[in-house]
């Protein structure tokens, strides 16, 4: 188990380190596009490409902060044992979204809620398994649990959050 936390810590770190660097690459592109619209101001072709390029990049970017969330690449490390665990669905129109937080009582006495974890990982956690959210990922590793249900002999990828058979070496989404 130290070995797979020591993978996911280095791996994590690479995300963040991957996610800092791009962020710096499109704030600079960015950068750039405003100042080439603001030189450019006297030809109207070149506004409007310069225009519709910078709204392409922030497009783009928001795109990027969707998918990797800078909650989930910034997140602290959580160690401690799920005390409470509450599934909610919310439905707007034709779209329900099912998510679960988790209430967990730290090693260091302080309570944390993990919120908004995916309909699919609702099975793995169960109340009195002993977690360790690695810092930089966002779901929480189980080291210890009370094998209650079926679903709990499962392991989750704290990088992507794809649940797996604890005996699978490696997570068949991210490949770590």
């Amino acid at each position: 188990m130290q070995q797979d936390i020591q993978k996911y810590t280095d791996a994590a770190k690479n995300r963040k380190t991957d996610f800092i660097i791009t962020l710096t690459v499109y704030a600079v592109i960015i950068a750039a596009a405003i100042v080439a619209v603001i030189l450019l101001r006297e030809n109207p072709v070149a506004v409007i490409a310069g225009t519709v390029a910078l709204v392409w990049i922030i497009a783009t970017l928001v795109g990027l902060l969707k998918k990797k969330p800078p909650r989930a690449i910034f997140a602290t490390e959580i160690k401690g044992e799920i005390t409470d665990k509450r599934t909610v669905t919310k439905s707007s129109g034709e779209r329900t979204v099912t998510t679960t937080t988790l209430t967990v009582k730290c090693d260091n006495r302080e309570t944390v809620i993990l919120k908004k974890l995916p309909a699919e990982l609702a099975g793995v956690y169960e109340v009195g398994d002993k977690i360790l959210r690695i810092r930089s990922t966002e779901f929480p590793v189980i080291l210890e649990s009370e094998g209650k249900s079926p679903a709990s002999k499962c392991s989750v990828c704290p990088l992507c959050g794809k649940a797996r058979l604890a005996t699978e070496p490696k997570c068949p989404s991210c490949k770590i």
